[in-house]
């Protein structure tokens, strides 16, 4: 299964199917990218806030009954253990690519999600694609939203990283090349 998702603000986006059909959305409160509300369909709402001070962990509630937890890594990587025992794992594709994976306990990939400017609009897209044969209907609904949740995340706490006060200069050079590359 194709998805898409669009920005449609600084702090809101809209997920629609291979048919353009929106199917919900993600939307993040304040300047802390770890807090997200996401509501799937009609009756779905999940809710991600961090548990653990150092921003390590962020427990998800599915219609206020706890649904899965989040470990966040020292290497951007991440792990999605659900409430029915299974666990992802949520890596970068490789280092010269937006992409990211999400692998199975087998370590076998069953969903990337990739991150387009469209620099005309000045927006950001996101493109995922899951492998519908391998999981749970529940799952399967769900996971959209999380492969985007985990990728913005991952942006914002690489962007974090270099925007201190004694990293500066390296930002500033990474951002000009993250820029050069995206005009390639």
């Amino acid at each position: 299964m194709h998805y898409s998702a669009t920005l449609q603000g600084p702090q809101f986006l809209q997920l629609a199917n291979e048919r353009k059909e929106v199917i919900g959305n993600l939307g993040y409160s304040g300047n802390n990218p770890g807090n997200a509300l996401i509501t799937a369909g009609d009756d779905d709402v999940y809710n991600v806030a961090p548990r653990a001070y150092w921003d390590t962990a962020a427990g998800v509630t599915k219609n206020g009954k706890p649904y899965a937890e989040i470990s966040y890594n020292r290497d951007r990587s991440m792990t999605l253990s659900l409430s029915n025992g299974r666990s992802y794992f949520f890596n970068k594709k490789n280092w010269w690519t937006r992409s990211y994976v999400l692998l199975n306990e087998a370590k076998q990939e069953i969903a990337c999600v990739k991150q387009k400017m469209q620099w005309r609009t000045l927006n950001t897209s996101y493109e995922v694609d899951v492998r519908a044969k391998v999981l749970d209907k529940e799952t399967r609904a769900s996971l959209p939203f999380f492969m985007v949740y985990c990728n913005k995340y991952a942006q914002a706490q690489t962007l974090q990283r270099y925007m201190k006060k004694d990293n500066l200069a390296t930002a500033v050079f990474l951002i000009g090349t993250y820029i050069g590359w995206l005009l390639l």
